[in-house]
């Protein structure tokens, strides 16, 4: 069964279509049985569409990829009666993935990934393990010392506030009494799709005056393994609240991290504010710091001998680090400006 939002869209196409008995699926031609003894007119291939579970397909499209200049490069594949489905949420949700970057040139296994993220039946017979390393595009590598971070794949739009307001009272109430909902599923990790980041709404009432309540937000990432976070509303309206949630997606959209020249000023006084990430590992004698900026996936890592007293080398190290983002933020600013 699909989802009513594509249905609706697709009813008048195919009036007689019996949308219960239809699902989003795919299948991919490296992971077929036959992959190697039907002959294939390119690299690879991914075919996906609407399919009956008797059998047979109300309309697919393909990707395949082919070599160009020696690179693999996914080329879209429409058949006519296919059309109507790129008008559809869920394939624009796809779409939108795949054209986040400049020059997308996603393998198969991340276009499979991204297609089970949302909500696509993977259909091939062998099962997705891991996206092949050696064969990530180039728009998503990451130093070779440091594992790939996961990207998100947002799931629902800023109106999803309205059904977490309605759902007041579902979930577990806070100490104080005051209300929450069930924790809803707002974001999925790619190419790990297990992974998922989820909301819950609380209600903000006790103790205060009548005009003086406020939602909050509960975020649990588990895509990043961040702490759970919260965010808070100044007050009770429908629009604080979907105004809220839309910042937190266009965060994770931007992958986790404030939009570009979205950052809010701090204590009111400074215009630029930007995110580095740093995960330390320490074994009792070496301090390993991966300094990450979310926003282009660039990963350093210094690594010193831990001294407990003095530590010039460590500190000019750092230092040099931070400061390298601070005059190339600086100097896009300007050009920003300009």
């Amino acid at each position: 069964m699909i989802k009513k939002c594509d249905s609706e869209q697709l009813i008048h196409y195919f009036p007689n279509a019996d949308w219960d008995d239809l699902y989003w699926g795919f299948s991919n031609y490296s992971r077929q049985a036959y992959a190697g003894l039907a002959p294939l007119d390119a690299e690879d291939e991914i075919m996906l569409g609407l399919y009956f579970r008797q059998g047979g397909c109300l309309c697919e499209m393909g990707i395949s990829w082919h070599l160009l200049r020696g690179r693999a490069v996914p080329q879209l594949e429409v058949f006519s009666e296919a059309w109507h489905l790129l008008k559809t949420p869920t394939f624009r949700a796809v779409l939108d993935q795949l054209t986040k970057e400049k020059e997308s040139l996603a393998t198969p296994a991340e276009v499979s990934a991204l297609l089970i993220a949302c909500g696509f039946t993977d259909q091939s017979n062998r099962p997705l393990t891991e996206v092949d390393p050696e064969h990530r595009a180039d728009s998503l590598e990451t130093s070779p010392a440091s594992p790939a971070r996961d990207k998100y794949i947002v799931l629902v739009t800023p109106t999803q506030a309205v059904s977490m307001i309605a759902d007041l009272g579902n979930g577990q109430a806070t100490e104080n009494g005051d209300r929450s909902s069930q924790y809803f599923t707002i974001a999925k990790g790619y190419p790990h799709t297990g992974r998922t980041v989820s909301a819950a709404l609380i209600e903000n009432k006790h103790g205060l005056a009548a005009d003086g309540g406020y939602y909050t937000l509960h975020i649990v990432d588990d895509v990043s393994g961040k702490p759970c976070e919260l965010h808070h509303t100044d007050d009770l309206s429908e629009v604080s609240l979907v105004s809220l949630l839309k910042e937190i997606l266009d965060g994770l959209e931007n992958g986790g991290g404030p939009a570009m020249g979205e950052a809010p000023a701090v204590n009111g006084k400074f215009d630029m504010s930007r995110t580095l990430e740093l995960t330390i590992r320490f074994d009792g004698d070496t301090i390993e710091v991966d300094v990450y900026e979310p926003e282009s996936g660039e990963i350093a890592q210094l690594q010193h001998p831990y001294s407990p007293d003095e530590h010039p080398e460590f500190d000019k190290a750092i230092g040099d680090e931070l400061y390298s983002w601070l005059n190339l933020w600086a100097e896009e600013k300007e050009e920003h400006d300009e």
